[in-house]
């Protein structure tokens, strides 16, 4: 009997340094490799990933200079031309203890086939001021 039901994967990149500011750089970027999770592939055939993106959690430090939110894109260039998921906005939730370090997260409950390469990039601004990305989590499903 084949599989069922829902299998929900996680690609992780830690141990960032990712300097954000109040402008998008197309050099300025975090690839996500979609496939880096034990090998693991879509539920498509061969190397093109097939599945639905679920969330997006990113946490920064050294928040500076009157940033209060981070403005992100997902695109399939390297450039951020293009955006498979457009520019999405959220407010930092920042440390109980240090408000220099806060995250956002995102419910992005998007389809996504690979048409390229199995690997999305994340290109971010904030909307005043500084901070840098140090964690990326994308949550995805097949």
């Amino acid at each position: 009997m084949g599989k069922t039901g829902k299998f929900i994967h996680l690609s992780r990149d830690t141990g960032l340094t990712l300097a954000i500011t109040n402008a998008f750089v197309a050099a300025n970027r975090q690839p996500i490799n979609l496939n880096d999770e034990l090998g693991v592939l879509g539920s498509g055939q061969g190397t093109q990933y097939r599945g639905r993106l679920s969330a997006i959690f990113i946490h920064v430090n050294s928040i500076a200079a009157g940033a209060t939110s981070l403005t992100f894109s997902l695109s399939t260039d390297t450039t951020g031309d293009l955006k498979w998921i457009g520019n999405t906005t959220a407010t930092f939730s920042t440390g109980i203890t240090t408000a220099t370090q806060g995250s956002v997260t995102a419910k992005i409950d998007v389809d996504y086939v690979s048409t390229t390469s199995d690997i999305l990039y994340l290109h971010a601004r904030t909307d005043a001021g500084t901070c840098t990305i140090d964690r990326v989590e994308l949550v995805w499903e097949e």
